[in-house]
């Protein structure tokens, strides 16, 4: 799996920002019997999961404490969500090892407790963030990406100019598809970073200059990967109707191409 929990694009470093296993499956409505021996199961072997909700006879969750991942599942279909926290740094190659464990296991668990011998779609989905400046800059560096080309003719046509671009694409490969969108964002959560930290002078502190220079290096970290602008990668890779699921191996052989993949189509500089 790559290790990497960061890739650099046409001069810009984007982030995983957000990873999301689904599985979705025919006759599962053993689910109504055996959602509490399910949780049980999980909950005895894995201490890491709490339970998010009451389990109802739609859906049952719960949340790890390890690293955050949110996960569901029912009669149709089960999930894993892994996000960074808002305002949080983010996702790290370890928190990312770490739901790859998770996805392995949890599917394991609900399929045999589920009885499943059907699956309709297996689909590892992955949001990277690449910072900009302001939108416009967002909007540009999308487009000079050269994965999505607008003739000159159309803002011609309309009397104006672009002011935002977007697309997505669904491509074949060879044991399963990929759906790619493009998008820039504007995030409006407004997060207290500590920005105080990097008034302090750290001469003036020669007892924890160390300690200071760390935080301030930290703190300069969040505010780079909690951008209020940004440009989104979002890759999804599936496969439908598979005749078996093995979340590890996609989850793993997907991560590896999405790396292997974008570097190849759109250069670093």
């Amino acid at each position: 799996m790559s290790s990497e929990s960061s890739i650099t694009l046409r001069g810009k470093t984007g982030f995983k920002h957000k990873l999301v296993l689904e599985l979705r499956y025919r006759q599962g409505f053993s689910y109504l019997d055996r959602c509490g021996a399910t949780i049980n199961t999980i909950l005895r072997d894995r201490p890491e999961w709490i339970v998010g909700s009451d389990p109802t006879s739609q859906s049952g969750s719960l949340i790890s404490s390890l690293n955050g991942t949110h996960f569901t599942f029912s009669s149709s279909k089960c999930t894993l969500n892994l996000e960074q926290k808002i305002g949080g740094e983010a996702l790290d190659s370890a928190e990312i090892t770490d739901f790859v464990e998770q996805a392995d296991y949890l599917s394991r668990v609900v399929v045999d407790q589920l009885g499943l011998k059907e699956f309709t779609r297996i689909g590892f989905r992955v949001w990277f963030m690449f910072p900009c400046k302001d939108k416009r800059d967002s909007e540009d560096w999308l487009l000079g990406l050269g994965c999505m080309n607008v003739n000159d003719s159309l803002p011609k046509a309309f009397g104006g100019s672009i002011e935002a671009v977007g697309t997505a694409i669904v491509i074949v490969g060879k044991d399963r598809k990929f759906r790619i969108a493009f998008n820039g964002v504007e995030r409006h959560a407004q997060v207290d970073f500590g920005q105080s930290i990097l008034t302090l002078q750290p001469r003036a502190l020669s007892k924890e200059q160390d300690k200071i220079l760390r935080e301030q290096m930290r703190v300069k970290r969040r505010m780079l990967q909690n951008p209020e602008f940004a440009a989104i990668i979002d890759i999804d890779a599936f496969q439908e109707d598979p005749h078996s699921v093995d979340a590890r191996d996609f989850t793993t052989t997907s991560l590896n191409q999405f790396t292997e993949k974008l570097r190849s189509a759109i250069p670093s500089t």
